[in-house]
Order: structure tokens, then C-alpha cells, then sequence
């Protein structure tokens, strides 16, 4: 979305040596954006095509790849479309050109084609109309505009040809040499640029005195930031236009690693066990200071080409010091940030979401010891059209401790998610929940996965005999419910649901970037101090690391760090009534992490509130949803 054109045609002003805009159709009949069952079944098939290759060579990879394309920029395109985008051309393509703007997809450039104006006779009233028309459609598109950005945009009005002055005999003028321009917006030096030609020269036509190439010279450069010389082939005079410089680029909230994108919950894979394979087909801890780099996005891989951000369970198992581990995208600096800590002997699973770095991967640290690292994909966003996040007012989907026997040991236990509490009974392909496991037998793994599915070789979460342990999962639903298994001989289990993943496009997309620490009660960052028994903390998320003040949720990594008895931690909006449920448990002297998904409050904030004991609190963000 670098470049838009409304319209199904790409005028060469908007075609590059390396990509092309995206054109949009002027009414919502793209590829994808029904909402009728066959059609959502065929979408996700053409998108599934081009998920591994097709076996049939490179031809055919290309077309499902350009299918899924096709799937994708409908997808997000759809939400432009509402009922209200009606009226005439110039009018209805302009007000959708805004709302392309508005919709901060990262666009730099909108292109509209205005026809009609390619006429030879009666055109003294024809175009006194075609121009009125152009005048509604301008008001039109700063009408729709968000103020916030009048100041970022510059309409550059041109003809793809001039008129001559001599009169043709039939009321109109023929094709000429030379033209109007015009330059609409908050930054434009207002007046008239240029002399007015002279009508003794030429034989009806007229000689510009002003070079068009010095026009967008000055538009590539002054406004757009370009280097107008590599994009013309020379370099052609600057005119005096703007007034004002725009006021930031357009996508202000853009982040330099990953973007925002649908979000899709996968059937688990196991993509990393140095336990099986250390590299060279043989076990292998990662050493104090290792990096593991992890190709995860990319034909024939885990998660398709055009993937930005990745959903991991990532576990650490057999550490020998105590340690924590760093993921991050494969070719930045390692962040001020951990995704879990360990102490020797542990298991220890956390939820990551990264962004993507260079060449579709992440990146995993271990700080000290040795230690074998596990990673499970879960899900993946950046464009696919798998749906949007949609938080719910968190509720308890299941506990087996009121009314129902603990799970056994290898028998699956089937919860119907679908209509349940805030989860609608329709549209709805998987869930965000807090899973928690108490009071296991013995030790063990649980896994979550769509029901009726056979159970795929993953974990969620590691337990100990007797330890409470929670993590957050991503889990994609089968016929509208999960499947949960346990190894321990015993164990109860308790899933909080948070969000759903939704079919619908209006939910909120996720961004990721760089782990950023936002907290950490041990040095003062973001404000806190150490929190007692039944304290709570306000932490301003929004404006800090990129988040944006419409953002709907932040994804945060949680860390309690030292506390001094058995509790637990709840994260949750500022101003609402704290939920009955918990992101953090805690046992003495252990430090705990777990990833949350908590929705951004009044005045921008999140709220913490330490159950029991003292505790220090760490949280660093990996991402958000808009």
C-alpha cells in the first residue's frame, strides 16, 4: 500500500521499476470481501494454496501467490467500502481516496482518474460541469479527511494533455501543447506559478513557461521526500510551491520492523527442538550467549511469504543457570527486553509474538548456561486476511476445580467455545485466553488445539508436581471449540478467554516491533515502585514506543521478579472494574513472566494490582493492535 489508484487501471505514474500501486475498484466487489460462507470458504483456499509450494514449479507458485495477494489487499481494503460511498465519480472516488488516507495503511501516493474531459465541441458549459464536478469532489475528499493529517496532504491536480487556443469550428478546442495545473492543500503556496503565455506565438497553440518535469520535480522533492533526479532521469528546477513542509509522514504510525496485518491462528507446529536437532542433526543446548537465528516466514516454510510478525510458544528446558531468553527479528539490535526466565532444571514456557527480521526470521538469546530451546508456531499476521482481533470483558471459560473432574492424563477434554460468555456462536476462528494448570500429580505438558483435529506434536505450557503455572495461548477453533490434553497423571485446568480472533474486518489489526521496556519497578522505568500486598499501579502506554493513541490493546510481556510469597498479578484497562482473573502466579523467590493482551484504558493507561506479598514488575511491549 506504498501507492493506491482508484480504478482498475495503473497509469504509468504510479508503476515503479520495482512495484506497482495497488488499484482498487471504485465499489466494494473485490476478490474476498463477501462475507458469504462459500465465498469466505474460497478465499481461505486460494490463500491456503500459496501457503507451502504447489509442487507444480515456479509458474504455478507465482499464481497462488498472486492469489493470495488478491485475497489479502481485498481483505484489507473491504472496511473502506461502506454503505455511504455513493454519488458521482469524481465525488465517490475522491471521499475513497480519503478514506484510504484515513485508514493509515502506510499510503504515500493516491492516484484518480477524472475522465471526460477528452472533448471537441460545445465544451464552453460541458466543462464549466466537468469542472464543478472536480470542485465538489476536492471538498469532498477534505471533508473526509481526518483533520489530522490536512497537513501531510497535497492534491496535485494535472491533464494528460494541453488544449490548443484556436477554436476549432465546432464549438471546442482541439489537443495543444501546453495546460493547467493544480496544487490543493494546507502546505501549497497559494497563487499563480508561472507567466501567463503569450497568444501571439505559436499558430493557436501555446508555449508553457514552465517545464511540467520542474512540476513534479518539486513535488517528488519538496513533498515526498524523493530524490526527483533518480526518479526523472535528471535534474530539472525547483519551484517556490509549498509554503510548509508536511507535517510527518503520512503512516505516523508505522513501525520499522513489521506492520499491522490480519490476524491467524494456526494448527501448532513444532518449528525448533534442539532437543531432537541442534543445527547439524544432532541434540544441541544453546551456550551461554548463543543466538539461535529461526527461518519462519518464506515459500515452503512454517509461515507464509509476506508474513510480518509470528505468534511462538517458546519453552526452555534442562537450563543449567539461571538465565532468561531474548526473541527478537533476525538482523536489529538485540533489545533491553526478555520473553522468559529459567532457573536450573526448570521447564519454563512463554507466549512470543516477534516481528519478522531479515529473511523471514527471528532471533532467540540465551543469556547464560546452557540451555535446549522448543519453539511452536501458533499463529502469524502481516496481511492475511485470518481475521481481527476483537477483545472480549475476560471471562472463565473453564475450570475443572467447580463441577468437573481434573484431566487425565492423555484423554482430551473437548470445550465448546463458540457462544460462550463474549465468544459469538458465528464468525469466530480461534481465541485468546489465559490457560492456567494447578494442582498436577506429577509433572507434565499441556497442549490446546482445534477440536477434532488429532493432537499435533506441541505444548502450551510445562508443569512441575504441585506447581500453578500459566501461559497465554493463541488457539484456532474447529467447529467452534479446542481440544486440551494433559500428560500429568492429574491436573485441573482453568482458561480465561481475553479476545477473540474474528472473521470480520472490524476488529483491530496487530503491529509488532521491537521488544521495548515500558516498566520496571527495580530502577523506576515508567514510574513504578515495588508493589505490596493489594497495591496497584497505572502504567501510560500510549505514546510511548510507537503506540499510537488509537490503539485498542497492547501486547505486553510480564515479569514478576522476586517475590516474597505465593499470589498472583492482573493486568487490565484503566478505569474498568478489575477482572476476577489473573496474568501472573507467583510463587516465592521465582521469577515468572507471561505474555498478556491487555486493552488500553482511560487516558491511555493499564492497571496492575499485586494480589499478595511484594513484588517487582517488568513489562516490556512487543506489539499492539489498532
Amino acid at each position: 500500500f506504498d501507492a493506491v489508484t482508484i480504478g482498475g487501471d495503473l497509469p504509468l505514474t504510479v508503476v515503479g521499476a520495482r512495484r506497482a500501486a495497488v488499484a482498487l475498484a471504485t465499489a466494494a466487489s473485490g476478490f474476498g470481501t463477501s462475507t458469504d460462507p462459500t465465498d469466505v470458504r474460497l478465499a481461505r483456499a486460494v490463500r491456503d494454496l500459496a501457503a507451502v509450494p504447489t509442487g507444480r514449479g515456479a509458474l504455478a507458485d507465482a499464481v497462488a501467490a498472486v492469489g493470495r495477494q488478491m485475497v489479502d489487499v481485498s481483505a484489507l481494503a473491504a472496511p473502506l467500502y461502506r454503505p455511504d460511498l455513493v454519488g458521482d465519480a469524481p465525488v465517490r472516488d475522491l471521499e475513497l481516496a480519503a478514506r484510504v488516507l484515513n485508514a493509515g495503511l502506510g499510503v504515500r501516493v493516491v492516484n484518480v482518474t477524472v475522465p471526460g474531459y477528452d472533448t471537441h465541441a460545445t465544451q464552453l458549459g460541458y466543462h464549466a460541469q466537468l469542472l464543478a464536478r472536480l470542485d465538489a469532489g476536492l471538498a469532498r475528499l477534505f471533508a473526509v479527511l481526518d483533520p489530522s493529517l490536512a497537513g501531510r496532504v497535497a492534491v496535485l491536480v494535472v491533464s494528460e494533455f494541453g488544449r490548443a487556443v484556436e477554436p476549432n469550428g465546432s464549438g471546442g478546442s482541439d489537443h495543444g501543447t501546453a495546460g493547467v495545473a493544480l496544487l490543493v492543500g494546507d502546505g501549497v503556496r497559494g497563487g499563480r506559478h508561472g507567466a501567463m503565455p503569450s497568444f501571439r506565438d505559436g499558430g493557436g497553440q501555446l508555449r508553457p513557461t514552465v517545464d511540467p518535469r520542474s512540476l513534479f520535480a518539486t513535488v517528488l522533492s519538496r513533498w515526498l521526500g524523493a530524490d526527483d533526479s533518480a526518479v526523472l532521469g535528471a535534474r530539472h528546477e525547483h519551484l517556490d510551491l509549498f509554503a510548509a513542509a508536511p507535517a510527518g509522514h503520512l503512516p505516523a504510525r508505522a513501525p520499522t520492523v513489521g506492520d499491522q496485518g490480519f490476524l491467524e491462528a494456526v494448527r501448532p507446529v513444532r518449528v525448533l527442538d534442539t532437543r531432537v536437532d541442534g543445527g547439524a542433526g544432532v541434540p544441541a543446548k544453546v551456550r551461554a550467549g548463543g543466538v539461535v537465528q529461526l527461518a519462519l516466514a518464506g515459500a515452503g516454510r512454517a509461515a507464509p511469504p509476506g508474513v510480518t510478525s509470528v505468534v511462538l510458544n517458546v519453552t526452555a528446558t534442562e537450563p543449567t543457570a539461571a538465565a532468561y531468553v531474548t526473541v527478537w527479528p533476525t538482523g536489529r539490535d538485540r533489545p533491553l527486553a526478555s520473553n522468559l526466565n529459567v532457573a536450573p532444571g526448570e521447564t519454563v514456557p512463554n507466549l512470543v509474538v516477534a516481528a519478522v527480521g531479515d529473511g523471514g526470521s527471528v532471533s532467540l538469546y540465551n543469556s547464560a548456561g546452557n540451555t535446549h530451546l522448543v519453539v511452536d508456531l501458533v499463529g502469524y499476521a502481516g496481511g492475511a486476511p485470518g481475521g481481527t482481533y476483537v477483545p472480549v470483558a475476560p471471562f472463565r471459560l473453564l475450570d475443572t476445580r467447580t463441577g468437573a473432574r481434573p484431566l487425565a492424563a492423555g484423554v482430551p477434554r473437548r470445550v465448546e467455545v463458540a457462544g460462550a460468555g463474549g465468544v459469538p456462536e458465528h464468525g469466530v476462528l480461534g481465541i485468546v485466553a489465559n490457560v492456567t494448570v494447578t494442582e498436577p500429580t506429577s509433572d507434565g505438558y499441556l497442549t490446546v488445539w482445534p477440536a477434532g483435529d488429532a493432537a499435533p506434536l506441541a505444548s502450551n505450557l510445562n508443569v512441575a508436581a504441585g506447581q500453578t503455572a500459566p501461559n497465554l495461548v493463541l488457539a484456532r477453533l474447529g467447529a467452534g471449540a479446542i481440544d486440551i490434553v494433559t500428560s500429568a497423571s492429574s491436573a485441573h485446568v482453568i482458561v480465561d478467554v481475553v479476545g477473540i480472533v474474528s472473521s470480520g474486518t472490524t476488529g483491530a489489526r496487530l503491529v509488532t516491533d521491537t521488544p521495548t521496556r515500558l516498566l520496571d519497578t527495580r530502577d523506576g522505568t515508567g514510574g513504578g515502585r515495588r508493589l505490596g500486598p493489594g497495591a496497584s499501579l497505572e502504567l501510560r502506554v500510549t505514546g510511548s514506543a510507537g503506540i499510537p493513541a488509537d490503539a485498542s490493546a497492547v501486547v505486553l510481556n510480564l515479569a514478576a521478579v522476586d517475590p516474597t510469597t505465593g499470589g498472583y498479578v492482573t493486568a487490565w484497562p484503566a478505569g474498568r472494574e478489575r477482572p476476577a482473573t489473573s496474568n501472573l502466579n507467583l510463587a516465592a523467590g521465582r521469577t515468572v513472566a507471561n505474555l498478556a493482551v491487555v486493552g488500553v484504558g482511560d487516558g491511555g493507561a493499564v492497571w496492575f494490582h499485586n494480589a499478595a506479598g511484594s513484588v517487582d514488575l517488568v513489562a516490556d511491549v512487543v506489539g499492539w493492535f489498532v
